[in-house]
């Protein structure tokens, strides 16, 4: 399975979407920073797009990647990085709907952190990483 996240370099959002995406595929995954090339990531058949929020708006270099994908085929997991509780629907707003608008599957709800603490990355992997590779095969017949 060929896992990809996307984040801002040196961001606490980068640690946050790496350590998400090994706990759900269990090996580390290739981290593509943006600005960057669509090409990059678009044929990754796991996406973790990771960001941070601030402000009520999403890292603006991942959103003007996001605009320009193809990602039919992959599956998608987002995970952002801001203040509780004012900023937890932001990437729901910003990032879901381009997700999806580029084709991805993106069934999992946004993991929204503060920080890069392991212990709540951790448990969302534990519920979601056994169904996904199930997902990355198109097993359960689900469309974006």
């Amino acid at each position: 399975m060929n896992a990809t996240v996307v984040a801002l370099s040196s961001s606490a959002a980068t640690a946050v979407g790496a350590h998400l995406a090994r706990g759900l595929v269990g090996r580390d995954a290739e981290v593509v920073l943006a600005p960057g090339s669509v090409v990059e990531f678009t044929r990754a058949d796991l996406l973790v797009v990771a960001v941070t929020v601030s402000g009520r708006h999403a890292d603006p270099e991942v959103i003007r990647l996001l605009r320009d994908a193809d990602l039919a085929g992959a599956t998608a997991f987002v995970a952002a990085v801001g203040a509780w509780p004012s900023e937890v629907q932001t990437a729901d707003r910003d990032i879901r709907p381009l997700l999806l608008r580029a084709g991805a599957t993106c069934l999992a709800p946004v993991l929204h952190v503060v920080d890069d603490s392991a212990a709540p990355i951790d448990r969302f992997c534990r519920f979601w990483s056994p169904v996904v590779p199930g997902l990355v095969a198109g097993q359960f017949g689900l469309a974006s």
